[in-house]
């Protein structure tokens, strides 16, 4: 056992006890959608635990929504087309505000399993911006219990460096870093340029972690000024003055405009911004066989597609720089619904997207990127292979003609 402090949950634990770290200020004008935890019960905490957090600055201001439909959405199951765009009027109604996101200090905090918790009086109470409804499926309503539970802990101290985390439910994936967690390094801006920064993140594998430790570098322009340090998520870990930013995303239908507009600064900034020419790249983003969620008559689409001059990648196989250029200097992207298609986020306003998924999988989660981006969305949807119960990681045909069509109408052919 360190020498950190000794934790536990409050007498008579309820799991809606959670901290907001600045409520007043991030939902002030909405974007609060929690049917479990009312908004006074979380402002009421924070006053009882007052000077445990300090808002440092509003790094972006809560924000309108509002989404285009669809160009196109087809598939052989007209029903489940009819759905989706009922479930997307739905969203422009229920959603249309995101809240603010702020950049605290938390005097006294701890992480434990890609989770931040504020610590009052050897409490731990989770930080609300991280267990929302949307996290709560992931992380479970008793983080407060299982940190608590820990027999061993340590504290690590800042030697000089300002400790920045950096983080969310969704980490592991490349797509959900790229959105919820990479546009919040513009919190380094709000810390004294002089001071080095530490990036604490939760150890979520090597290949991510590696994109994660290239990201957050992006946050300072000289050198060596920003170092990741990865925790391991079963690690209880304290942290005194510990900066967090909170969320510019509510999972699957919101992202705040202005946080993607600081990711493509930065990414313009960083690694240059490409010409407009008329001859931008058309890609084909596909991932191999091995993967769950391949398109079963690959071939026949390669052809089609090669035939108007579409290039086939793999991000996978690219660093998180290569991915950036490819679609940055992209006019059209065709690609499996996924993870990589997130990229499409450095497309330009006027590019034309369509994802390819299997029938059943409604994923909103790239509609509402491309009408953040101002990009054409279209979406086919194909018959499934496999056990439907798992849709979403089904392999599935492309309906050839439909591809064709489309094709004819957006993509001019090569000279």
């Amino acid at each position: 056992m360190s020498d950190a402090p000794t934790s536990h949950v409050a007498d008579g634990h309820d799991w809606r006890a959670m901290f907001s770290v600045a409520a007043e200020q991030i939902y002030r004008d909405g974007g609060f959608y929690d049917g479990e935890v009312p908004l006074p019960s979380l402002l009421d905490l924070a006053g009882a635990c007052n000077g445990a957090v300090q808002v440092v600055a509003e790094l972006f201001p809560p924000s309108p929504v509002t989404r285009p439909m669809p160009d196109l959405l087809a598939g052989s199951d007209e029903a489940f087309i009819r759905l989706i765009q009922d479930n997307y009027r739905h969203f422009n109604d229920f959603f249309s505000k995101i809240a603010a996101s702020v950049l605290v200090r938390i005097r006294q905090a701890a992480i434990y399993d890609n989770v931040v918790f504020v610590v009052h009086n050897g409490t731990l109470i989770p930080v609300y911006e991280m267990l929302r409804t949307v996290d709560r499926p992931v992380k479970g309503r008793e983080m407060a219990v299982r940190a608590s539970r820990k027999g061993e802990s340590r504290s690590i101290d800042p030697d000089g460096n300002a400790f920045l985390f950096i983080g969310s439910v969704g980490s592991s994936n490349y797509g959900h870093w790229l959105i919820d967690d990479l546009p919040t390094i513009k919190a380094m801006e709000f810390i004294a340029e002089e001071t080095p920064i530490t990036a604490l993140m939760s150890s979520l594998g090597d290949r991510i972690d590696a994109v994660r430790a290239d990201g957050v570098a992006l946050g300072r322009s000289q050198p060596g000024m920003v170092k990741p340090m990865f925790l391991p998520v079963e690690d209880l870990v304290f942290v005194d003055n510990l900066y967090y930013a909170t969320p510019v995303s509510y999972h699957p239908i919101l992202k705040h405009p202005q946080a993607l507009a600081h990711l493509l600064a930065i990414c313009n900034e960083r690694f240059g911004a490409s010409s407009l020419r008329e001859d931008r790249r058309r890609l084909f983003v596909n991932r191999s066989t091995s993967h769950p969620r391949h398109i079963t008559n690959n071939d026949a689409v390669k052809f089609i597609l090669a035939e108007y001059g579409f290039e086939e990648i793999f991000p996978e196989g690219l660093s998180f720089s290569q991915q950036r250029q490819a679609f940055h200097e992209a006019s059209h992207v065709v690609g499996i619904m996924g993870a990589a298609m997130t990229n499409t986020v450095f497309c330009p306003p006027d590019g034309h997207i369509l994802h390819l998924a299997p029938n059943g999988w409604g994923e909103p989660f790239y509609w509402d990127l491309a009408a953040m981006r101002g990009q054409s969305y279209n979406a086919f949807f194909g018959v499934p292979q496999g056990n439907i119960d798992q849709v979403h990681q089904c392999s599935f045909e492309v309906n050839i003609d439909q591809l064709r069509a489309w094709l004819e109408r957006v993509v001019p052919k090569p000279a």
